[in-house]
């Protein structure tokens, strides 16, 4: 038996490193918002706005896409991706259960180290106001944080840890750990 090296798949950090250059210079909104990533699933509207725009929703959306163009992705699951409790009622974690539903990832309780995460995070209960965002786990107390966010970088990463996470978002955090 021969291993082939060169059809292995490229490290997820990698295809996300590929990904972020486009975003250089986008600016933040809650409406006005384009993609990167432009598949079908994506509505028109979005997949066609001349807008160099994003929101945490929409970046993990098109990051989410971009990653997995084969998993069968369908506009219920641009939906479930959507941040937006109110058109969601019941359903807070509706994002993590796109993922699990397409088979990228799979619910977690606790951050795996040396993996990618989607994070969905409520600031309170009931779920009003929200946050997503991709998390890469160094350990358990040392997370790198990707996200969209209303100020000047918009697309930007920090390092936080597991009780920042969860003091930020008393509501809740469901989490999906991604496939590579």
């Amino acid at each position: 038996m021969s291993l082939d090296l060169a059809t292995r798949p490229e490290p997820l950090a990698v295809r996300i490193g590929r990904l972020l250059p486009a975003y250089a210079g986008w600016a933040y909104d809650r409406a006005n918002v384009g993609v990167v990533t432009k598949h079908a699933a994506i509505p028109a509207v979005v997949r066609n706005a001349p807008y160099r725009a994003t929101n945490c929703s929409t970046l993990t959306v098109d990051l989410l896409f971009a990653l997995y163009p084969d998993a069968g992705w369908d506009g219920k699951d641009y939906g479930d991706l959507q941040v937006f409790a109110d058109r969601l009622p019941g359903r807070p974690f509706a994002p993590i259960e796109a993922a699990v539903r397409r088979q990228v990832g799979y619910e977690v309780d606790l951050f795996i180290t040396g993996c990618w995460h989607l994070c969905q995070g409520w600031h309170a209960k009931p779920a009003r106001t929200g946050h997503a965002f991709l998390v890469y786990a160094d350990s358990q107390e040392e997370l790198l944080v990707l996200e969209a966010q209303n100020r000047e970088q918009v697309v930007d990463t920090r390092w936080t840890s597991l009780g920042d996470l969860r003091e930020r978002y008393r509501g809740g955090i469901g989490v999906a750990v991604l496939r590579s």
